[in-house]
C-alpha cells in the first residue's frame, strides 16, 4: 500500500498547474487552488458539467483568485467513458480495494478518495492508513 499517496495525487492532477492570466499566481496543486481562491459565490459550489474540445465530459470548477478574477479548472468527470477516463476509474477503483483490504468499508474509502479528488482533502483516517502503508 505504499504507492497509495502517489495514486491519489494522479486522480487529479492533470488540473495543475494553473495560473492566474490576470495577477500571474501559480497555483501548483489543488491544495494550493483552494488556499488561494474563494468560491465564486456562497451559495454554490462552482462545480458545472461541460464538454471539452473533443466532446468529452468534464467537471469545470469556477474560484475566484485573491485578485478577483474567476479562474476555471477543468477535471475528467468519473463517468469520462474515454481510454483516459476509465484508466482514471480503474485507478480509483484499485486504491478502493487497497482500503477495504485494511479493514476499511466501501464507503468509508470511497468517501476518503472523492475528498481527495474534489477538494484536494486528505482524511485523517486516511492519513493514518498512508502513515501505517509508509512504515509497511
Amino acid at each position: 500500500m505504499s504507492d497509495l499517496f502517489e495514486g491519489l495525487k494522479a486522480l487529479h492532477a492533470n488540473a495543475f498547474p494553473k495560473t492566474c492570466a490576470c495577477c500571474g499566481t501559480v497555483f501548483t496543486d489543488q491544495a494550493h487552488y483552494i488556499a488561494g481562491t474563494v468560491p465564486v459565490a456562497a451559495d454554490k459550489s462552482g462545480f458545472k458539467s461541460m464538454l471539452d474540445d473533443d466532446e468529452h465530459d468534464v467537471l469545470g470548477w469556477f474560484r475566484n483568485c485573491k485578485c478577483g478574477s474567476t479562474l476555471l479548472t477543468y477535471h475528467l468527470d468519473r463517468r469520462d467513458m474515454s481510454a483516459q477516463g476509465l484508466k482514471r476509474r480503474e485507478k480509483f477503483a484499485a486504491l478502493q480495494q487497497r482500503l477495504l483490504a485494511v479493514g476499511w468499508t466501501a464507503e468509508e474509502a470511497r468517501q476518503a478518495l472523492l475528498a481527495v479528488v474534489q477538494r484536494g482533502e486528505v482524511t485523517a483516517h486516511l492519513q493514518q492508513a498512508l502513515k501505517q502503508a509508509r512504515s509497511d
